[in-house]
């Protein structure tokens, strides 16, 4: 594709969010990162199933009985299937915590030696969600464990009230090798010092629109057209920029308690999202490490009598009143997760 078919296709076609998602998924996961758990943005394919919203409660000063639903997400990659459970417990196998004898390659600091350890894991990411009518936020307190919230919905927010600048440079046809040549020379920070190389090349200020186009001020990414949402274009390739504060704005908050804004996204912003995805936007993963821990420590034990866990939801409304519901986690004999009202 010449140069000038690229400005035309990037002019005319507006880039998938949840495409840019995954690249800027990818640009951090080069970085150093501060927690060692998943990517801020990986709801694109998400599952959603609805814990329920029980009863009626009543609550003193500003707490209200408005309902609201609370939902347990797992984000794998291919399934939207929502299921809502009007009374009880739910078994999750999504949340499945699992010994594994021979299950990570690691090295020993000390000694230096390299192989297999036992480790253990859960089979999926999983998490809570809400879900009902005028939220303005979600805090989420957990007793026990910890939980991760990437600012996914900030980030869309943002673009949409144009306060979040990214650049795409496409790189025609006859120069994709010359790039990867001039990126592949490098070791340290490949991309960045690629783009460079190629900046002093070609001139690439009309793709920056009159914002700043000093390059030390941007993380780089080189992607892929179709990673892009440019499917039509499949082997085409660009640079992908994003400026250097995107993971202090949209990073990974890791706490035990966590409150989550909801934002007014406009119908051109969520255009092409199920409700799923969302709802699922708005969701804070759940790490069950002290069940984790005391499998591993004792591979035997009956996995229905590890530690579980309590999360306080609690909602407040654009008007300022609050409601409240708490989750137990337990776990069953095949260590399936088990939500259910307290």
């Amino acid at each position: 594709m010449s140069n000038t078919e690229f400005k035309k296709a990037f002019d005319d076609v507006s880039p998938d969010m949840f495409m840019q998602t995954r690249i800027l998924a990818n640009i951090k996961s080069k970085k150093k990162k501060r927690f060692p758990l998943k990517a801020v943005i990986s709801a694109a394919l998400a599952l959603v199933v609805v814990v329920a919203c029980v009863g009626s409660i009543s609550y003193k000063s500003m707490y209200t009985d408005r309902p609201f639903s609370v939902m347990v997400v797992d984000a794998s990659d291919d399934m939207h299937v929502t299921e809502e459970i009007s009374a009880g417990s739910i078994s999750l196998p999504i949340l499945n915590i699992e010994y594994d004898p021979q299950g990570a390659w690691s090295t020993n600091n000390i000694t230096g030696e390299s192989g297999y350890a036992p480790s253990v894991g859960v089979s999926s990411q999983c998490g809570l969600a809400v879900s009902g009518d005028d939220i303005a936020s979600v805090r989420y307190e957990c007793q026990n464990d910890m939980l991760t919230y990437g600012y996914t919905a900030k980030m869309y927010y943002d673009i949409q009230n144009q306060d979040y600048y990214s650049v795409i440079i496409p790189i025609p046809d006859d120069r994709v090798d010359e790039v990867k040549a001039l990126i592949n020379q490098y070791t340290v920070n490949p991309e960045e010092q690629g783009i460079k190389d190629y900046a002093q090349l070609y001139d690439i200020s009309e793709y920056f629109d009159g914002k700043d186009t000093d390059l030390d001020n941007y993380q780089v990414s080189f992607e892929k057209c179709s990673n892009l949402g440019y499917p039509e274009d499949n082997d085409g390739y660009a640079f992908y920029l994003v400026e250097n504060d995107w993971g202090e704005r949209y990073g990974v908050a890791y706490d035990s308690d966590i409150t989550v804004d909801y934002y007014e996204l406009n119908e051109r912003t969520l255009a092409g999202f199920t409700d799923e995805e969302v709802t699922a936007m708005y969701a804070v993963d759940y790490l069950p490490s002290r069940a984790m821990d005391v499998l591993f420590d004792n591979p035997d034990v009956d996995k229905s009598t590890l530690p579980g866990d309590e999360i306080t939801v609690t909602v407040t409304f654009k008007d300022g009143k609050k409601a409240k519901k708490v989750i137990t986690v337990s776990f069953d004999e095949d260590g399936n997760g088990i939500f259910a009202y307290k």
